[in-house]
């Protein structure tokens, strides 16, 4: 299944679009990493993620999750990579060990974080 993209973000889905078909380590800027995955998820979505690892140590991840393209920034973590949502509205969390991603929504402050799926990179 694959989630339409709101009319106003279609410029940032292009983008998102042109550097999800780049090859492997694409780098735009100086020392600037960027990496695109493709996770198939138990539900049958395909969820584009573009990881992105700056100059400065800082790392990022975009991801279509729901229709939304989320921005995503590095969380602490014991085990793996945990990325958190960076917009209060669109507030999900990333968990990536190895091939496998789950995909989590933490909108709601009284509860859990809601597993919404769980995927594997696509091969």
């Amino acid at each position: 299944m694959i989630y339409p993209v709101p009319a106003s973000r279609l410029p940032v889905a292009a983008a998102l679009g042109l550097l999800l078909a780049a090859p492997a380590g694409f780098a735009s800027a100086e020392g600037l990493e960027v990496l695109p995955v493709n996770y198939q998820c138990d539900d049958g979505v395909r969820m584009p993620v573009l990881f992105i690892n700056t100059a400065d140590g800082e790392s990022l991840a975009v991801a279509v999750i729901q229709g939304n393209l989320v921005p995503m920034q590095i969380q602490l973590s014991a085990s793996g990579a945990r990325y958190g949502g960076m917009d209060p509205q669109l507030s999900f969390e990333l968990w990536i060990k190895g091939d496998q991603a789950t995909v989590s929504d933490t909108r709601k402050a009284d509860a859990a974080a809601e597993l919404l799926m769980t995927c594997t990179v696509e091969e």
